[in-house]
């Protein structure tokens, strides 16, 4: 949902997930919201661009509102690569090798996570104090 100021500029962005509605784990909702985003990145040529535009920004937007934290960072990177590495190979999107390339995306998330290197440089970077 989206609000807009009287200036028509955006005021708030605010995502709904009627998939499944509970209160979940920060790591865990932002790891899969961004695991699906990366998956669009990789599979689907129109929502390529888009996708990797609402990633970026999301981040962004939820850092500023957010209070920095490294447990959020390492946790949201750790679901994010979880997801790529057991869902990636569940979907009909992508060829073996590409398929491959984006589990081995996850792996690297997931290995990744816990060094303070790895996440300073990740797309994750944004939650990080």
């Amino acid at each position: 949902m989206v609000n807009l100021g009287p200036d028509q500029q955006l005021r708030h962005l605010y995502i709904l997930d009627w998939e499944l509605a509970k209160t979940g784990l920060p790591g865990v909702e932002l790891g899969q919201f961004c695991a699906e985003m990366h998956l669009l990145t990789r599979f689907d040529d129109v929502a390529r661009g888009p996708a990797s535009i609402v990633l970026s920004n999301f981040l962004e937007a939820y850092a500023r509102t957010s209070i920095p934290d490294h447990r959020l960072a390492r946790d949201t990177l750790t679901h994010w690569g979880g997801h790529l590495v057991v869902l990636t190979p569940r979907l009909p999107w992508g060829d073996k090798p590409s398929t491959r390339k984006v589990v081995m995306e996850g792996v690297k998330f997931l290995a990744g996570s816990r060094r303070e290197d790895f996440l300073k440089q990740s797309v994750a970077h944004a939650l990080l104090p």
